[in-house]
C-alpha cells in the first residue's frame, strides 16, 4: 500500500498542525500558570500574616480589625 504524493503532504500538513496546537496549548499552559501564582502569593502570604498576628499575645479585642481586613482579603 503505497500513499500518494497529496496523501503524503496531507499527513504533513497534519502533522505541521498538530506541532503548531501542542506550541499554542504549551504557552496557554504557562501563561495561566503564571496568572494563578501571582493570584496565589497574596493569600499566601495573608494567611501567613494571620497566623502570626494571632498565635501572638495580642488580647482579643486588638486583634478584631486585623482579623476582619486579613478575612476580606481572602474573597
Amino acid at each position: 500500500m503505497t500513499l500518494s504524493s497529496k496523501q503524503i503532504k496531507l499527513l504533513q500538513s497534519y502533522r505541521d498542525k498538530s506541532y503548531i496546537c501542542n506550541i499554542l496549548c504549551s504557552e496557554s499552559c504557562n501563561y495561566y500558570s503564571f496568572i494563578k501564582n501571582l493570584v496565589n502569593i497574596p493569600l499566601i502570604l495573608s494567611s501567613s500574616i494571620m497566623t502570626v498576628l494571632n498565635s501572638s499575645d495580642f488580647e482579643a479585642q486588638t486583634m478584631r480589625i486585623p482579623n476582619i481586613v486579613l478575612m476580606l482579603q481572602h474573597r
